[in-house]
């Protein structure tokens, strides 16, 4: 009976594990794709919200899609990253947070560091705030 016990104890257990949490629909260590895009577990998802130059491109002298791709790696470092969709397209739009469900909105974080334009009107004043301290795209 015991061991019966310990096997459905492990079963359950493991399907807590795999099972995602209600609160984000991506979960797990996210490699950057692009200025703003992830994977995570296989699967390309879009920054809802913010737009970023294409990784050739040019702005001035820089290369602020590679730029931008940089700073992405950099906001999200080695953390585990949840993403929460907002549609249903392909590849999946999402909100994404580093630092758990209250933690650091990585899609803002790239349009206040200067590396991202806002195509939502959430992210706008951190657009302001970027384009007055001359952050990324827009340094002087």
């Amino acid at each position: 009976m015991a061991r019966n016990r310990a096997g459905a104890l492990l079963a359950v257990a493991a399907v807590l594990i795999a099972t995602p949490s209600a609160a984000a629909d991506f979960t797990g260590r996210a490699r950057v794709i692009d200025g703003s895009t992830l994977e995570i577990a296989g699967r390309h998802i879009s920054l809802a919200g913010i737009t970023t130059p294409a990784e050739q491109a040019m702005c001035g002298d820089v290369r602020c899609g590679l730029q931008a791709a940089f700073a992405l790696a950099e906001t999200i470092e080695q953390h585990w990253v949840e993403c929460t969709l907002l549609s249903g397209s392909e590849p999946p739009q999402a909100v994404c947070r580093v630092g758990g469900p209250k933690g650091r909105d990585v899609n803002a974080a790239m349009v206040r560091s200067g590396w991202a334009r806002a195509t939502d009107p959430a992210y706008a004043a951190d657009e302001a705030a970027a384009r007055a301290a001359g952050r990324g795209l827009w340094a002087r």
